[in-house]
């Protein structure tokens, strides 16, 4: 990390967890120090004894967007935090509209205006499901411009001569997966080929509560008719639809 934005300095945070020194931070390393050849490098301690959750809190804190070109804390990390700071009995709050989690959604997630109720309400939401979390882990939100390329690519991979790979989320729209499939086939007809019998499709949903409630009303089967329909409606004598449900944990702390 840059201080101030200088090209001229780099900045390490240590703090001490159990009586030893740790660097937090992302990209708060020794050896990302030495790569970066500024000329200074500034080291700024913090001479107490911080639990894993308070570390975890500031370096979330030390990589959320500034002035500078850096990426916007996840709504769902600020959320997560709270409810971390909320099970160690630092907030007593459950509706997270105190004071305190006020200030520590605008500081630690640069979040103002509507984003802190939008954090107050993921923390609530999570709080509601919270005995169905994988211990260690986080929801991971597909919808994230930084997960786009990924789940694009995901389905790209699955897609074969006679599977066509796509994405959907848990508001799935079928006007949307037709739309791709003639497009997609369009583009074979060009060149002397059929339009692909089987459609497989990526779901993912933006946070676990929706992915609750979707597979609660269960339409999957209503989606699969309509698709198996138009296909069959477009000459493909066999049509198979397959839902596959991305990946949908990953680690809290890399």
């Amino acid at each position: 990390m840059n201080a101030n934005n200088s090209t001229e300095n780099f900045t390490l945070t240590i703090v001490r967890n159990n009586g030893k020194w740790v660097l937090v931070g992302g990209n708060h390393t020794l050896r990302a120090a030495e790569l970066s050849k500024k000329k200074n490098i500034e080291v700024v301690w913090i001479d107490e004894d911080l639990t894993m959750e308070e570390m975890h809190t500031l370096g979330v804190a030390l990589n959320r967007k500034t002035e500078v070109a850096r990426m916007t804390t996840e709504f769902e990390d600020c959320a997560d935090g709270l409810i971390s700071l909320y099970n160690d009995k630092k907030l007593t709050d459950n509706t997270f509209k105190d004071a305190f989690s006020t200030e520590y959604i605008k500081v630690t997630g640069g979040f103002k205006g509507p984003d802190i109720a939008k954090v107050r309400k993921i923390a609530k939401q999570f709080m509601a499901e919270k005995d169905s979390w994988k211990k260690g882990k986080k929801w991971i939100n597909w919808q994230l411009k930084i997960r786009t390329t990924e789940r694009t690519a995901q389905a790209s991979a699955i897609t074969s001569d006679s599977v066509l790979g796509t994405n959907q989320s848990g508001t799935f729209r079928v006007d949307r997966v037709i739309e791709t499939w003639i497009k997609d086939a369009d583009a074979r007809k060009s060149v002397g080929m059929d339009g692909r019998p089987h459609i497989k499709i990526l779901m993912h949903y933006p946070e676990h509560i929706d992915f609750i409630a979707y597979n609660k009303l269960a339409p999957r089967k209503g989606h699969q008719r309509i698709l198996e329909s138009f296909l069959k409606g477009e000459g493909i004598e066999n049509p198979l639809i397959i839902f596959e449900d991305l990946e949908q944990w990953e680690d809290k702390i890399s």
